[in-house]
């Protein structure tokens, strides 16, 4: 496969590579950057866009935009925790077309049940990231749905 028809290509039910690494680790590994994702992290991702039916925005720097680090996180990225779930691959930032993070944040306490049957196990509270809804699946050994604070 040549390197425009893979730059192009889902990896996933709705999203590419780009979507969820950040420019400097596709700069340096291109297709090979799937290997720091979690399969089922792209699994929860499309369970979200499902779930809601409009576009969701994760990274957008391929398509000229700012956002470079809502997916994965290389290890000595400044921004979020030293030992962020997004460095390990377990973790979303995203807005959904025409829904206020809000909605989405609301909508993942009420079902809870449904976001951890797609393996989701952790959101951040919504007085943090008031811009934009984190979900991760970080391992909490609990029936419901942690809420935590940066």
């Amino acid at each position: 496969m040549d390197k425009a028809t893979f730059r192009d290509m889902k990896i996933s039910t709705y999203f590419t590579i780009h979507e969820l690494v950040p420019k400097e680790l596709y700069a340096k590994f291109e297709d090979k950057s799937i290997w720091f994702l979690e399969r089922e992290t792209l699994l929860l991702a499309d369970f979200i866009r499902d779930r809601f039916g409009k576009s969701m925005t994760i990274n957008n720097w391929h398509a000229g935009g700012s956002l470079n680090n809502r997916g994965f996180r290389m290890p000595d990225a400044a921004i979020g925790g030293t030992l962020s779930q997004h460095k390990f691959g377990r973790a979303i930032d995203f807005n959904i077309a025409g829904i206020t993070p809000q909605e989405v944040y609301k909508d993942i306490i009420d079902h809870s049940d449904m976001y951890m049957k797609a393996g989701a196990t952790t959101v951040e509270d919504i007085a943090f990231t008031s811009g934009w809804t984190h979900i991760d699946r970080r391992w909490t050994n609990s029936p419901k749905i942690l809420t935590v604070k940066p």
